[in-house]
């Protein structure tokens, strides 16, 4: 699933155009938070330090894919970039990314814009050029939604692969960092494929591990 986060003005000095390409990855591999933490030289909140095996929260390389036994999954962060684009800038990108996927072997279920953000022009151009696109509603505050997501991270059901540096250092510095383009577009496509497949196939709601620096 591709999320999107558009802004329609090219200048270098206006907001980027956010895109984060998600995917539901079986797991085949026991992970432990408390001690990939402890490993990275974490404090864990005392909570945390004495929970049992879960699934845990590594870079993606570090568990290979496949079909697992339980049908267990993780929300795997594939990859996340953003650039200051305008309207023909935005339908060519999508356009690149889509058409490269697909000589991947990859077709994205769905590609994520915000309704609100880009009104119903933007949207019906969007639609009758870009497969798959759904125009998604936002609830409540970016805030709001990054606490939405929040739980997932803190339990290690997300993983990310190598090159989402820009995104995790976003992820780090929300609310305050200089830009959060890259982390409202990776929320909506968490909390989309949270509530579409996650709940669906009846994972619970996520149980977070508490840490502190």
């Amino acid at each position: 699933m591709l999320s999107c986060d558009l802004s329609f003005k090219g200048a270098e000095t206006n907001d980027y155009c956010a895109f984060v390409l998600l995917g539901l990855i079986p797991e085949t591999t026991p992970i432990y938070p408390a001690q990939a933490a402890k490993a990275q030289g974490m404090q864990l909140h005392k909570t945390a330090a004495s929970a049992g095996p879960a699934s845990g929260l590594v870079p993606a390389s570090a568990s290979p894919s496949g079909c697992c036994p339980t049908g267990t999954h993780r929300i795997e962060v594939l990859s996340s970039v953003h650039y200051h684009l305008d309207l023909p800038g935005v339908l060519k990108h999508l356009t690149q990314t889509l058409q490269l996927l697909s000589e991947q072997g990859l077709s994205p279920d769905a590609v994520l814009i915000e309704d609100a953000a880009n009104g119903p022009a933007v949207c019906q151009l969007l639609r009758r050029q870009i497969p798959g696109l759904i125009a998604i509603r936002p609830v409540g505050s970016k805030s709001s939604r990054a606490h939405a997501a929040a739980p997932l991270m803190e339990a290690g059901q997300l993983a990310f692969n190598p090159g989402n540096e820009e995104l995790i250092n976003e992820l780090l510095g929300f609310p305050n960092a200089a830009n959060d383009d890259l982390v409202d577009a990776f929320c909506q496509g968490v909390i989309w494929l949270q509530n579409k497949y996650w709940r669906a196939n009846s994972r619970g709601t996520p149980l977070p591990l508490l840490f502190s620096r």
